[in-house]
C-alpha cells in the first residue's frame, strides 16, 4: 500500500505531489540521475509537441505471439463476440481491468462489485461490469478520480496515464515524488522498458494494441517493496516479485526442448514437450513435462534452450529462445564434406556438410540426431544412412554450439517432391521432379503436418496452386508436408549451364527441376528440354524449393518444329536488332534478334570470316540456321554453319 495524503478535492494527477518518505535511494541511481535530466528534457518536449498532435495515432505492430501470451494468462479476452479492437483507444475502465488482472487480483476485483464513491459510475449501466475493478483500484492507489466525485470510466486514456496506472501497480509511484507531469512517468516508463517497441507521445490516446504491448513489456519487471518503516521508510527492487509472480507463473531458465510429441515411442500429446535442465558438466538437473497453453510450436523449439513462462499446472505460456539465431541452421546435408568413420566396427557421424551453409560442422559427441522423427545413434549409425551419399539430401533444422552440431532434426524426403497444379478440399494434385503427375488424399492420413520451408507451423490452407511441395509418410497414418511459396516472375535474361537468371537475379536450378513452356500446362524434365532457350527474354515465373533454388520454371513460347536456313546477307551491329536472311524461296526478310550478342555472334563467327574470303567487295555471308520465337523474333539459339 502507498502512502499519500487525505486530500478530498485531490484529482488523479495531483498524485505526483504526495509527500513520501524515502529513505533509500541506491548509488546506482543516484549516479544514473544527471543523464536522466537530459532524457526528461527530451520527454517534455515530446509531450509540448503531443500537445499539438492530438490525431496522432500509434503505428505499432503488435506481434500475434503478445496477444496469445495477453489471452492465454487472461488478461486479454475481447467483447461479446471475441474482437480485441487492437486499433482502437482503451478507456479508463477497460486500462484499469487489465492492470488489475495482471496484478493477480481479479478474484478480489469480482468480490469488490457493487457500488462505487463515484456518482456517474453508479448511474451509468454501461459502467457497472467494472464496479468491482474501479472499488480495487481506487484502494489501491493505482488510479484516482476528479475533483468533482466522478471517474469518467469511459473517457480515452493517453500514453502517460496508461504508463502511470502499470507504476503505480509497482510500486513505483513513491520514486515519482516531485516529478513533473507527464516527464516523471515517462522517463521512468523508459528506464523500466515498458514502452520497448512502442512508438508513442504521451499526450495521445492510448491503443489498446500498444498498452497490450506495454504490459508484454512490463510483466518480468521487478516491483518495489516496502522494507522500511516510519523514520526508516524506504522502499527496494524486489526481484522477485513480478507480475507474472503475481499470476502465479513461474519462470524457468535455460531448459533444453528435448522431445516433442512427434518423435518415434513418444509418451507426449501434441501439445506437450519434455524439457531438460543440464548442469554445467551436461548432467540432467531437473526434467519435466509440459503443456503448451498459447499459439507455440513444438517443431519450433525442438532441440533449442528455453526459458518458459509455467503456471501450477505445468501449463507453458510463454517461451523465449536462448539459442541464438546464428546458431540454428535450416539446411540441406551436403555429401561432399560430411565425415563417417568406422569406430569399433560401427559407422560414425564425425563430421557433416551443409548445401546452403556451403561448410562442414564437427559433430559432437552427445549430439542428438533425428531422421523423420525418429532417433538416430550417430555412432552406429544405420545401413540406410551410414555413408555421406545416403546422408545427402537430408532437410531440417541443425542447432551448433560453439561451433559444432548438438542437435538435428532432419527429413528424408527421397523422390516425394514436386509442384502443385491444383488443390482443392483434402486433394493435392501435384507433378513431381521427374514430371510425372501425382496426388496426395490428405483424407487418408489420421494426421496431417505442414510446415513452412523454416520449419515453423504451416496449415493445409498454405498449400496452393505453384507450391513447391516435399513430403514423407510414417507408418502411423501421418502425413507430414514441408511447403514453399517462393515465386519468382520476370523477364528471363539467360539460362547457362544450372544458373538462371531473371531480371539481372542469379537462381541456382535444383537438381533434379522441371520445365513448362506452355504457361504450366505440361511439364518436361528441365534438362531434357532442347527448346527451353526459346524462353530468353520472355516472361517467366521461377517456383523455388526450400533452399530458395528453382525447382520448376514456366513461360509461354510457341516451339517451332521447322528449322529455317538461309544465307545472312546483312547482320551488321549497326543495324540494331535486324538481321537480313536470303532464304529458300530467294527472298530477303529481316528478322528482329532478341539480343544483339546474336548478330555479334555471327558476324564474328567462323564462317562469316570463312565467306569474307571469296568475296572482292570484302562483305561475307553466313550460312544460318534460325528457329523463331512465338513473337517471330530470333532467340539465341541461331546457328552458323561452315
Amino acid at each position: 500500500m502507498f502512502i499519500r495524503r487525505d486530500n478530498a478535492g485531490e484529482t488523479e494527477e495531483s498524485l505526483f505531489g504526495t509527500i513520501f518518505i524515502f529513505n533509500s535511494i541506491n548509488k546506482e541511481e543516484l549516479s544514473m540521475r544527471k543523464g536522466k535530466i537530459l532524457l526528461a528534457a527530451l520527454l517534455v518536449f515530446t509531450f509540448l509537441l503531443g500537445t499539438f498532435s492530438e490525431g496522432f495515432a500509434a503505428d505499432t505492430k503488435i506481434s500475434l505471439s503478445e496477444v496469445a501470451r495477453a489471452q492465454a494468462l487472461g488478461i486479454l479476452k475481447g467483447d461479446e463476440q471475441g474482437n480485441l479492437h487492437l486499433d482502437k483507444p482503451i478507456t479508463r475502465a477497460e486500462a484499469l481491468t487489465l492492470i488489475v488482472r495482471i496484478s493477480g487480483m481479479e478474484g478480489a476485483a469480482e468480490i469488490m462489485k457493487g457500488e462505487t464513491k463515484f456518482t456517474d459510475v453508479n448511474s451509468d449501466a454501461g459502467l457497472q461490469w467494472a464496479t468491482g475493478y474501479i472499488n480495487l483500484g481506487v484502494s489501491q492507489n493505482i488510479i484516482g478520480g476528479y475533483p468533482d466525485g466522478t471517474f469518467r470510466g469511459n473517457d480515452q486514456v493517453s500514453y502517460a496515464e496508461m504508463a502511470k496506472m502499470i507504476l503505480y501497480a509497482m510500486n513505483y509511484g513513491v520514486a515519482l515524488q516531485g516529478a513533473p507531469w507527464p516527464s516523471g512517468v515517462m522517463n521512468k516508463a523508459v528506464e523500466l522498458n515498458i514502452f520497448d517497441g512502442v512508438n508513442i507521445l504521451p499526450n495521445t490516446p492510448a491503443i489498446r494494441g500498444d498498452v497490450v504491448k506495454m504490459i508484454d513489456n512490463s510483466l518480468t519487471v521487478s516491483h518495489l517493496t516496502q522494507t522500511g518503516f516510519g523514520e526508516n521508510n524506504q522502499y527496494e527492487e524486489d526481484k522477485g516479485k513480478t507480475f507474472l509472480s503475481k499470476l502465479g507463473i513461474t519462470e524457468l531458465k535455460g531448459y533444453v526442448v528435448t522431445e516433442i510429441a512427434k518423435v518415434k515411442n513418444s509418451r507426449l500429446d501434441d501439445n506437450e514437450i519434455l524439457v531438460v535442465k543440464y548442469d554445467m558438466e551436461g548432467n540432467e538437473e531437473d526434467v519435466k513435462i509440459l503443456t503448451l497453453k498459447a499459439d507455440i510450436n513444438p517443431e519450433t523449439v525442438f532441440g533449442l534452450k528455453v526459458d518458459l513462462w509455467v503456471d501450477d499446472n505445468d501449463e507453458v505460456f510463454f517461451i523465449k529462445e536462448q539459442t541464438e539465431g546464428k546458431e540454428v541452421i535450416i539446411d540441406t546435408v551436403s555429401a561432399g564434406k560430411t565425415v563417417i568413420s568406422t569406430v569399433d566396427g560401427k559407422q560414425a557421424l564425425s563430421r557433416i556438410a551443409f548445401y546452403i551453409a556451403d561448410k562442414s560442422y564437427e559433430v559432437s559427441d552427445g549430439a542428438e540426431f533425428y531422421i523423420n522423427n525418429k532417433r538416430i545413434d550417430i555412432k552406429g549409425l544405420p545401413a540406410d544412412y551410414n555413408t555421406p551419399s545416403k546422408l545427402e539430401g537430408l532437410f531440417g533444422k541443425v542447432i551448433l554450439e560453439r561451433g559444432s552440431v548438438v542437435f538435428a532434426n532432419l527429413f528424408d524426403f527421397s523422390d516425394d517432391k514436386g509442384i502443385v497444379t491444383k488443390a482443392e478440399d483434402t486433394i493435392i494434385e501435384f507433378v513431381d521432379l521427374s514430371a510425372r503427375k501425382d496426388e496426395i488424399d490428405l483424407g487418408d492420413y489420421d494426421f496431417v503436418y505442414v510446415y513452412n520451408y523454416d520449419l515453423t507451423a504451416a496449415k493445409v490452407e498454405d498449400i496452393k496452386k505453384d507450391s513447391h511441395i516435399a513430403f514423407w509418410k510414417d507408418n502411423d497414418d501421418a502425413v507430414y508436408i514441408v511447403v514453399t511459396n517462393k515465386k519468382v516472375e520476370g523477364s528471363l535474361d539467360r539460362i547457362k549451364n544450372t544458373v538462371v537468371t531473371v531480371d539481372g537475379e542469379n537462381y541456382d536450378r535444383a537438381t533434379p527441376a522441371i520445365a513448362s513452356l506452355n504457361t504450366g500446362k505440361d511439364f518436361k524434365p528441365w534438362s531434357g528440354i532442347d527448346d527451353i532457350g526459346d524462353l530468353a527474354d520472355e516472361k517467366v515465373i521461377l517456383l523455388l524449393d526450400y533452399n530458395g533454388e528453382a525447382a520448376a520454371i514456366y513461360g509461354d513460347v510457341e516451339i517451332s518444329s521447322d528449322t529455317i536456313y538461309g544465307i545472312v546477307t546483312y547482320a551488321k551491329v549497326e543495324r540494331d536488332g535486324v538481321i537480313t536472311l536470303f532464304n529458300k524461296d530467294g527472298e530477303d526478310v529481316d528478322y528482329t534478334v532478341e539480343e544483339r550478342a546474336t548478330i555479334s555472334a555471327i558476324t564474328h563467327s567462323d564462317s562469316f570470316d570463312y565467306f569474307k574470303e571469296y568475296y572482292e567487295d570484302g562483305f561475307g555471308y553466313a550460312i544460318a540456321a534460325l528457329r523463331l520465337n512465338k513473337d517471330g523474333k530470333i532467340g539465341e539459339n541461331a546457328e552458323d554453319f561452315k
